[in-house]
């Protein structure tokens, strides 16, 4: 019963990140790479450190901009967990359920071939 749980997480945030990914493909074509003037209400692309998208200036800015990045943290997170407890869970909280869900799927697997 837990391991389909974790298969049921697993699958979706796996669809998240998914999701989130093919969306920073889609706003490629449509945003730029800054903001137009200080005070408008859009997302644009920035590569200051790393490559990402960010927002401002209207309702729920900061969680689109989470949202938006996903992959990227999925990514540089296991990176950097090392530096301090809250990139270690940051790490543990992005990457627990997806390697739990390959790894039940290749026992599963297992089991159905032997």
């Amino acid at each position: 019963m837990v391991a389909k749980w974790i298969k049921i997480l697993g699958l979706i945030q796996i669809g998240v990140v998914g999701v989130s990914f093919l969306l920073n493909i889609l706003l490629s074509f449509f945003i730029g790479n800054a903001p137009r003037h200080q005070w408008s209400a859009e997302c644009y692309y920035t590569d200051a450190l790393f490559f990402g998208i960010e927002c401002q200036n209207f309702f729920g800015y900061s969680i689109v901009e989470v949202f938006l990045n996903l992959p990227l943290y999925q990514l540089i997170s296991i990176f950097f967990f090392y530096t301090s407890i809250q990139s270690f869970l940051i790490t543990l909280a992005l990457w627990t359920f997806p390697v739990l869900f390959a790894v039940l799927e290749i026992l599963d697997s297992r089991e159905t071939n032997a």
